[in-house]
């Protein structure tokens, strides 16, 4: 199913087999909505619907969001969706190309999927202040974002 635009969720909370998944479009245009969706465990493997029962379409690609909060200082998160289970490798470079941390290497289930990251290398070690990109490979896509930390 083609989606068009994806959006990326702001906030999503699990609440014991229940997962409220909450998404604006306030990055996106002036005029802005917001919904929240609940997603019980038994729904997770159909089709999802908002409160008012119209059904939601989920992205058929793999997307990743912009890191929030953006210049970040102590920690940031990515948030990034998959269509299917499959591998995927999430990374940090400099802009010179040195990879400077994998955030998550392996197999990962469909949906939607968000980590921190604290601004650390591979080995512990604070990096310095700068602009970094992030990577999400997947066996689909290569998807990338800029972020920026501020020490």
């Amino acid at each position: 199913m083609n989606a068009g635009v994806a959006l990326l969720p702001d906030t999503v909370t699990d609440d014991g087999g229940t997962i409220n998944v909450r998404i604006s479009n306030a990055r996106l245009t002036t005029d802005n909505w917001e919904r929240t969706l609940t997603i019980t465990t038994a729904e997770a493997t159909g089709m999802i619907h908002n409160s008012g029962g119209k059904p939601v379409a989920l992205p058929d690609r793999p997307q990743l969001a912009q890191n929030a909060p953006n210049p970040f200082n102590s920690q940031t998160t990515l948030a990034y969706f998959l269509p299917a289970a499959g591998p995927v490798r999430l990374e940090v470079f400099s802009l010179s190309g040195q990879r400077v941390a994998v955030l998550r290497h392996g197999l990962k289930q469909a949906g939607y999927h968000q980590l921190r990251w604290q601004g650390r290398d591979d080995d512990g070690r604070r990096v310095a202040s700068g602009i970094y990109l992030y990577r999400l490979m997947t066996t689909e896509e290569v998807l990338t974002g800029k972020l920026i930390l501020l020490r």
